[in-house]
């Protein structure tokens, strides 16, 4: 929980930096290098969803 929780504290803290000089300071190719990058992973995350089921315990060895 604590990984966690410095993850998405870690985000918060960086997301509006890196939106900042992405997409403010280097103008059209920063919005067009930010696309490509939700592009990318939203083409991985179906990927990496279905990983997660594969290798997810049963409830009955969790237990």
């Amino acid at each position: 929980m604590g990984i966690s929780g410095i993850g998405t504290g870690l985000a918060n803290v960086a997301a509006p930096s890196i939106l900042g000089l992405l997409c403010i300071a280097w103008g059209a190719p920063g919005w067009l290098l930010m696309g490509g990058i939700f592009v990318v992973v939203g083409l991985a995350a179906p990927a990496v969803v279905r990983w997660g089921e594969r290798t997810r315990p049963d409830s009955a060895e969790a237990v």
